[in-house]
């Protein structure tokens, strides 16, 4: 169990929040520390000149501090979340544009597919808002049919977009998926 499970905390979306609130509150008390610095260098100008000294060496390693945990912060390397495995009955691949569907019910298959696209995908940071991918003319849907929830598939969309290939969760995320694992997927297609 990870350490939010062990915590109560099961999303992934909540993960992503506790992450953001944590480090916003940390930039806010290195600032806090910061203006506590120069408030004081203010009232003390006639301090030694070794007690200013390492002030403002405090103030350069908090400036570093913030510059550091801001550029962390922006950059998102956010997972793709499928299913596990052993919880999926089949994988159900088909164009968007025909009627007909590849089902897959093998384990070792189902295994390979989930296991194929999450080594496989790089975060964008882009956001998917919609249900199914907008301005795409052609996708592969991805349908993930669970054990116990059979009506209600987890869904995502396979695509390519000005020679990139993407998976999109719809809601989730957007990330960019190596050529291989694309080609290994629309190839169940022509089978």
């Amino acid at each position: 169990m990870d350490e939010l499970g062990s915590i109560g905390i099961e999303s992934k979306a909540t993960y992503a929040q506790i992450k953001e609130y944590i480090l916003e509150n940390l930039i806010l008390k290195v600032l806090a520390r910061l203006h506590r610095l120069m408030k004081c260098m203010r009232e003390h100008d006639n301090q030694s000149k070794g007690e200013m000294k390492t002030m403002k060496k405090h103030l350069g390693i908090a400036l570093v501090l913030i510059t550091i945990l801001s550029l962390t912060a922006c950059g998102s390397n956010k997972k793709i979340v499928l299913p596990k495995a052993e919880e999926v009955k089949e994988i159900e691949i088909m164009q968007n544009t025909s009627e007909e569907s590849l089902k897959i019910e093998n384990q070792d298959e189902i295994f390979g597919i989930i296991a194929d696209i999450e080594e496989n995908t790089k975060d964008t940071g882009k956001e998917s808002v919609n249900d199914q991918p907008t301005n795409i003319k052609d996708y592969i849907i991805v349908k993930f049919h669970h054990k116990n929830a059979e009506e209600s598939p987890r869904v995502v969309y396979v695509y390519k977009d000005k020679n990139s290939r993407y998976v999109e969760q719809p809601y989730v995320g957007i990330w960019k998926l190596r050529e291989e694992t694309f080609d290994r997927i629309s190839s169940n297609l022509i089978k």
